[in-house]
């Protein structure tokens, strides 16, 4: 049986998982066949509205606060997943 939500916030390879899944979501058939975690977000090519929306789907799945800035601050995807681990 899993952990609580909180609990696998904290595993690093649920948060990864997670983190890729929800950026995938949200390119929806613009999305590379993969994301690893040296892909540049620029990449991604998020627009605006897009970053406000994972910023907020970030917030809700790990139970966090995260302001848009600090994700723009992130240049790979694992800058990405270091900011919600709180590394």
């Amino acid at each position: 049986m899993s952990g609580s939500i909180k609990e696998d916030c904290m595993n690093p390879s649920y948060v990864e998982k997670r983190v890729k899944e929800i950026l995938t979501q949200e390119m929806g058939d613009a999305a590379p066949k993969e994301i690893n975690n040296r892909m540049l977000l620029s990449y991604l090519d998020f627009d605006e509205l897009s970053v406000t929306e994972l910023v907020m789907r970030f917030e809700e799945e790990f139970e966090m606060e995260m302001e848009e800035d600090e994700f723009n601050k992130c240049v790979i995807v694992q800058d990405l997943i270091d900011l919600i681990m709180g590394d």
